[in-house]
């Protein structure tokens, strides 16, 4: 009797701890924020809703014509992608995410 309840203590253990651990994968997965410390040229966008930082990325763009269209095109899609495929692929990509976005002024293209 002793070792089915020791078998079924650590089994239920092991159930609360993975429960846990996809707790907590899912909900970094399911961050709709930037992550922190990512700039885009000049701009900081790290820890600004998604929504935020492409609208501030685009006002960006539009007033001071700062960059081309083809980098703006690749960091929303890179920021598209946060909110793309599985849990455990958004929770990968988020935590590889690029830190620094290298923008290329638009006078040079």
């Amino acid at each position: 009797m002793r070792k089915l309840h020791l078998a079924l203590i650590i089994f239920t253990a092991l159930c609360l701890l993975i429960t846990i651990c996809w707790g907590v994968v899912w909900n970094y997965a399911n961050l709709q924020t930037v992550p922190p410390n990512v700039t885009a040229g000049a701009v900081a966008i790290g820890g600004l809703k998604i929504e935020e930082a492409r609208h501030l990325l685009s006002q960006q763009q539009v007033q001071q014509n700062s960059f081309s269209a083809d980098d703006f095109e690749i960091v929303i899609q890179a920021l598209e992608e946060l909110k793309e495929g599985s849990i455990w692929e958004r929770a990968a990509y988020r935590f590889n995410f690029p830190v620094h976005f290298d923008l290329n002024s638009a006078a040079t293209k």
